[in-house]
């Protein structure tokens, strides 16, 4: 199903179907992720609290990890 929402005032009004199916909060923040075609809305908040575990824990970081991460999607993309 496709949905249409018009922007005002720089914000976008989210279906109420949709707030309900996906589980969106009144007053709470989305995540936001930029894609090839357009943009991602996830309900939830970017948690800084993720850590690498084992072998590798003390070797990389996230950032360099989500660097990593991403050069390898763009390189095996279809």
């Amino acid at each position: 199903m496709t949905y249409k929402s018009v922007i005002k005032h720089r914000s976008i009004k989210i279906p109420g179907e949709l707030i309900d199916k996906y589980g969106f909060k009144e007053n709470k923040e989305v995540v936001l992720f930029p894609t090839k075609k357009g943009i991602s809305i996830r309900s939830g908040e970017i948690k800084q609290k993720y850590k690498l575990k084992g072998v590798l824990s003390n070797k990389i970081d996230m950032e360099g990890f989500e660097k990593d991460i991403k050069s390898l999607r763009k390189e095996w993309a279809l």
